[in-house]
């Protein structure tokens, strides 16, 4: 529904003079004219108005101001809590105008009700002078809308950094608004958007088509708990070197999600003795949130053992003599770099177990040839570079003798012992 008026009311006629090589010459005086369709609308409406320059004339002339190589620019002072809007609206709210008689239009709302003042202003570098007839006063009526959308929001965030630069964290916020509904929420940082390692407060708002603002915040926290993972070698076996066993020397590393490679501690160290038997290397490292990732591997290591020499044979031989004689058991502990190793405390024990001779059956057998006198004893033949055990053999029966390193492996031998 547009009520039709026009505001055009004529100013006195400014004239102005221009003295010139030629002579006399008189300006024009234009009239700036507003045709309102409406200048009541209710809170939320609008109403369009058009603008035109009117080519009035003065001193008995007529023409267009707005042709003379200079157009008029036309200045709209748009009061707060009313929008403009239109084809030909310039920034800063301005028309240009180029010619006489044209109407440029101009559509105003406002959801806020009050009486609105719109004035005008102009310029024009020409030697035109203008009459400034397009102010109005633009009344909206009816209930304002003063309330601010309702946002609803996610609770505080805490999530695991997946990087050096923390991580990217995904939300849904939305509002609603009492008269326009759902309305468009903006949120800094955004969704989406790569959150450092820490706290960082996330503000969200939304405006309403009334211009109220609701504004909203919760918190996204992005830690660092998770350990190194540290990366050790599989458990390593070797041979002795010495009485004190052998040098080992490893890799291990560690990566962080977050600090990329870190330092890793184990003990015992690559580049240490580790003594005959099984030893665990624990390793460790630690990120620089505190985090501590954990790794181990065990290093065996064992005497190179040559296996029993003559006289006494390995399994599944089967030793025979005579009971109560005295059998030299002899092998020898190389240490790898052509040497042997000779030390007596490589021996933990010798022992042996009475067996049933059935158990024997099918197994190869072979005589001992030579005994010696004497009882049990162990020593190091340094001429043989062998070890020697003198076995006093006990009655007769079948025995299995156990010869057990201090590597913790245990070697046998076995024997049937007749008178």
């Amino acid at each position: 529904m547009k009520n039709k008026f026009s505001i055009a009311m004529s100013l006195a006629v400014i004239l102005a003079m221009l003295l010139t090589s030629v002579g006399l010459a008189d300006n024009i005086n234009n009239d700036i004219a507003a045709h309102v369709g409406s200048d009541n609308i209710s809170v939320g409406g609008f109403t369009t108005v058009g603008y035109k320059v009117v080519a009035s004339g003065g001193d008995n002339q007529t023409g267009c101001n707005a042709i003379d190589g200079s157009p008029l620019n036309l200045t709209i002072n748009v009061p707060t809590n009313v929008s403009a809007s239109g084809a030909t609206l310039l920034a800063g709210n301005k028309l240009k105008f180029t010619t006489c008689g044209d109407f440029q239009y101009v559509t105003y709302t406002s959801n806020v009700a009050a009486d609105y003042p719109i004035t005008t202003s102009y310029s024009d570098t020409g030697t035109g002078t203008y009459n400034d007839n397009a102010d109005f006063t633009l009344h909206v009526t009816g209930s304002s809308d003063t309330t601010a959308p309702v946002l609803s929001l996610p609770s505080n965030i805490t999530t695991e950094s997946t990087g050096s630069s923390g991580a990217v964290v995904n939300f849904t916020a939305t509002a609603n608004d009492a008269v326009d509904g759902s309305v468009a929420v903006t949120c800094v940082p955004a969704s989406g958007s790569t959150f450092a390692i820490g706290t960082a407060t996330v503000t969200c708002s939304a405006t309403d088509a009334a211009g109220n603002t609701g504004t909203g915040s919760f918190t996204v926290k992005v830690q660092d708990t998770t350990a190194p993972v540290v990366t050790v070698p599989a458990n390593i076996s070797t041979s002795a070197t010495s009485i004190s066993g052998a040098v080992v020397t490893y890799t291990a590393t560690a990566n962080d999600i977050v600090d990329g490679s870190v330092l890793v501690t184990c003990n015992p160290a690559s580049g240490s003795t580790f003594a005959p038997g099984s030893t665990t290397v624990n390793c460790s490292a630690t990120d620089a949130a505190g985090n501590t990732g954990t790794g181990s591997f065990t290093i065996s290591v064992t005497f190179n053992f040559s296996g029993f020499l003559a006289p006494v044979n390995n399994p599944n031989t089967v030793n025979t003599g005579k009971a109560g004689r005295t059998y030299p058991v002899k092998w020898q502990l190389p240490n790898g770099s052509g040497g042997y190793i000779s030390d007596l405390s490589a021996v933990k024990s010798i022992t042996y177990k009475s067996n049933t001779c059935g158990a024997f059956t099918g197994d190869p057998s072979d005589s001992l040839e030579t005994s010696v006198t004497g009882g049990t004893s162990l020593r190091y033949d340094s001429t043989a570079n062998q070890f020697v055990y003198n076995w006093a053999t006990p009655g007769t029966g079948c025995y299995t003798l156990f010869l057990t390193l201090n590597d913790g492996k245990t070697w046998y031998a076995f024997f049937s012992l007749t008178k």
